[in-house]
């Protein structure tokens, strides 16, 4: 049998995944089929227990249907376990504000349910080299900052303590579909895919093409390595901005932060912005509704010697400048709803 592309027992191995249970998200699209393979070709050489799991997120009607139907089929052919989710988009509400997102949310939330039930210590989901890099690019055009160039990461530890892993993101979409051609292996194409309503979609399919041909022909690898750079360099911020984090704090609960503002006045603006997202990164505060623009506020308050009161943030976090026997203070606090 032809050889899955890279060096995949390698990459198990910096991922911490050799000798685990493992979850393997099947979609049926080209990528998770190629990760199934893979991962069945290299299961007996790193002592991987392999069991599949499908979300049905139903937003393709008789599509949707089949492609659950077709993932089921090759598990059994392949002697794979699979679990197979439906998502009920009548009985739950939106979050996210679209049917994709809120699609998106489900399907994590069941393979997660699916680990952890069966005792599993990771999920692996397909991304690839080509999704860090329409991800890159797409935060870019949004106007991320360094963080979010840091695109997808390759290993994400869950709440519920199972790590999600991504063992395809070094590799390119072109070389798994050339893979499965050379050992018959068939997947199914998921037509929105090709519908340029979505800007994922625009970039893959209008945006990168015409870069590569006009620009850098490589701009692809050239946004992976932006990826990588940048998530070598928040490494390296986060120990610093942790370190300084530690002597500023004075008080800290289960709903609050207290902040001493003297240590945080005299350094890099970057750093005392990268304590903030730290601070809403511990107390599990959303993130989303923080923008650029919300974390500099706090930033500028917190060197202002003369600012006191309230700061206005998105709900449900509150801050407050307070001065007392000399020390200027910053309270972050959530308000309980008792």
């Amino acid at each position: 049998m032809t050889e899955p592309p890279g060096n995949l027992p390698s990459i198990l191995h910096r991922l911490n995944v050799v000798g685990q249970s493992v979850v393997v998200a099947v979609s049926g699209g080209a990528d998770s089929v190629a990760m199934l393979r893979a991962l069945l070709a290299v299961q007996s050489e790193c002592s991987l227990q392999l069991r599949v799991a499908h979300f049905n997120h139903g937003l393709r009607g008789a599509e949707s249907d089949e492609d659950a139907r077709w993932v089921a089929d090759l598990c059994e052919r392949l002697g794979v376990v699979c679990d197979l989710g439906v998502a009920d988009h009548e009985t739950l509400p939106q979050s996210t504000g679209s049917r994709e997102g809120d699609a998106r949310r489900l399907r994590y939330q069941f393979l997660e349910r699916v680990a952890t039930t069966n005792d599993c210590q990771s999920i692996a989901v397909a991304h690839t080299a080509d999704d860090q890099a329409e991800t890159v690019l797409h935060r870019i055009l949004r106007g991320t900052g360094l963080t979010g160039l840091i695109g997808i990461p390759q290993v994400r530890r869950l709440d519920s303590g199972v790590n999600l892993v991504r063992p395809l993101l070094g590799l390119r979409r072109q070389s798994l579909r050339q893979w499965l051609r050379e050992i018959g292996q068939d997947f199914r194409e998921d037509s929105t895919n090709t519908d340029r309503d979505f800007t994922r979609n625009r970039i893959r399919h209008d945006l990168l093409p015409l870069l590569e041909e006009q620009f850098n022909p490589q701009v692809k690898s050239a946004l992976c390595r932006l990826a990588e750079q940048a998530e070598q360099t928040q490494i390296v911020e986060d120990f610093a901005a942790n370190e300084l984090l530690q002597t500023a704090t004075i008080d800290r609960t289960g709903t609050s932060w207290v902040l001493d503002c003297e240590p945080l006045t005299d350094c890099p603006v970057a750093m005392v912005r990268t304590c903030l997202r730290l601070v809403w990164t511990e107390m599990g505060w959303p993130q989303q509704k923080m923008s650029f623009q919300h974390y500099t506020r706090l930033q500028e308050a917190i060197c202002d010697p003369m600012r006191r009161g309230e700061i206005s943030l998105p709900y449900p976090v509150q801050a407050r400048l307070t001065r007392r026997k000399r020390q200027q203070s910053l309270e972050l606090r959530v308000e309980s709803n008792d």
